[in-house]
C-alpha cells in the first residue's frame, strides 16, 4: 500500500500545494480547510508522519523533472534553432549544435623530434644529491638566471 493511498483526499492536496508553495496555511486553505485556523491546520498536518512523507516523495519527483541533463539542452536548441524569430539567435543555436557533434574541431598534425639516446641510469644516492643541488640554488641571482652552488663532498673519515 503506498503512501497516497493512506491520506484523505485534503490530506493528498495538503501535501501536494505545500510542496510547491512551502506555505501551510495557504495550502490548508487551497486543501479545503478552513480558512479560520488554517495555519494551526497546516502545523498538525505537518506533524503527520504520512504528510510529511508525501511532501517529501512529491517534492522528489518534481526535483528529477526539473533535472536538466544533455537531451533537455539538445532538444532546446534544436528547438531555438528552427524557430528562433531573430537570424542571429537561430545561428547561434545552430553553432552550438554543430560544437556539440564535433563539426567544427581543428585537426592539426604536429611532429615530435626529441633524443632517442637512453636515459642515463641514477642510483638512488646520485638521486637524492641531485635532488640536494637543486634545492640549494641561489635564487638571489641577476637577470633570472639561476647558479648551482658547488657539489658539496661528504666528509672523509
Amino acid at each position: 500500500m503506498t503512501t497516497q493511498t493512506k491520506l484523505t483526499d485534503r490530506q493528498q492536496m495538503f501535501a501536494k500545494e505545500y510542496a510547491y508553495s512551502g506555505n501551510g496555511t495557504q495550502s490548508a486553505k487551497n486543501a479545503g480547510y478552513s480558512v479560520n485556523g488554517a495555519h494551526v491546520t497546516a502545523s498538525q498536518l505537518l506533524t503527520i508522519p504520512k504528510v510529511k512523507q508525501e511532501i517529501a516523495r512529491i517534492r522528489e519527483l518534481e526535483d528529477s523533472k526539473r533535472t536538466v541533463d544533455q537531451n533537455f539542452v539538445i532538444q532546446r536548441l534544436i528547438h531555438f534553432a528552427t524557430n528562433a524569430e531573430v537570424e542571429s539567435n537561430a545561428v547561434r543555436a545552430t553553432e552550438l549544435l554543430g560544437k556539440h557533434l564535433r563539426m567544427f574541431v581543428d585537426v592539426s598534425e604536429s611532429t615530435v623530434h626529441h633524443d632517442t639516446q637512453p636515459l642515463q641510469p641514477f642510483t638512488l644516492a646520485e638521486l637524492l644529491a641531485l635532488r640536494e643541488q637543486a634545492l640549494s640554488v641561489d635564487a638571489n641571482t641577476q637577470d633570472g638566471e639561476f647558479k648551482v652552488l658547488p657539489e658539496s663532498k661528504p666528509a672523509e673519515d
